[in-house]
């Protein structure tokens, strides 16, 4: 699939087909994969991935830092999920 409808900064134009979990409840495995993930991929990759929108992850990895849980999630990440 081609992405190519971007506004006039180059961002992504919302489309209900590329964020499909826009409104849902985060699950733990995407929080999870927000947080590991989000150590190397831009937002824009995260929210391809992940069904929401860039500004969504990046609003939801600063409430897991400001709440103390990023690094709980980081740790997951890294041990498998476990």
């Amino acid at each position: 699939m081609k992405i190519n409808k971007r506004d006039k900064n180059g961002r992504l134009l919302y489309s209900p087909e590329l964020f499909k979990n826009k409104g849902k409840s985060w699950t733990t495995d995407e929080l999870i994969d927000l947080v590991g993930y989000g150590q190397t991929m831009k937002r824009e990759e995260l929210g391809l991935m992940l069904g929401r929108t860039p500004g969504t992850c990046s609003d939801k990895i600063c409430k897991l830092k400001k709440s103390g849980n990023y690094e709980f999630y980081l740790k997951k990440f890294n041990n498998g999920g476990k």
